[in-house]
């Protein structure tokens, strides 16, 4: 029973490599519903809920690919002092793109705000 752990972390392991390799999604991909520099050009409240849904899902797969990258180097470290170093790489990515998704949250917050504020001003006219 032993062998078959240890059989299962080692295929693990290597699967964990191939998806840190990998972006699953490219960014120019990605259908664009409206840029965040110019909040009108949301056609929509769901719009804008379409695209922070796909911003999240992209930014949730990122850090799990980041995260997964960091436990396999956790498992990998062979040579301290080389192994610390990517670790702290490793960290400082993770860190990067949790930022990142603070940051894109309150953009968005902010372009819904914006959307809110038209659609009062519509249904306020007479």
């Amino acid at each position: 029973m032993g062998k078959s752990n240890a059989r299962q972390s080692k295929m693990s392991c290597e699967q964990r490599c191939q998806t840190c390799i990998v972006d699953p999604e490219p960014e120019d991909a990605r259908p664009r519903l409206g840029s965040l520099a110019n909040p009108t050009q949301y056609s929509d409240v769901r719009s804008v809920f379409l695209d922070l849904k796909h911003r999240l899902t992209t930014i949730d797969t990122k850090i799990g690919l980041l995260t997964d990258k960091f436990d396999h180097l956790k498992d990998k470290v062979d040579k301290p002092d080389e192994g610390i170093d990517q670790l702290e790489r490793c960290t400082l990515e993770v860190e990067d793109a949790q930022q990142a998704s603070s940051k894109r949250l309150l953009q968005m917050a902010k372009v819904l705000e914006v959307i809110r504020n038209k659609n009062e001003d519509l249904e306020a006219w007479p």
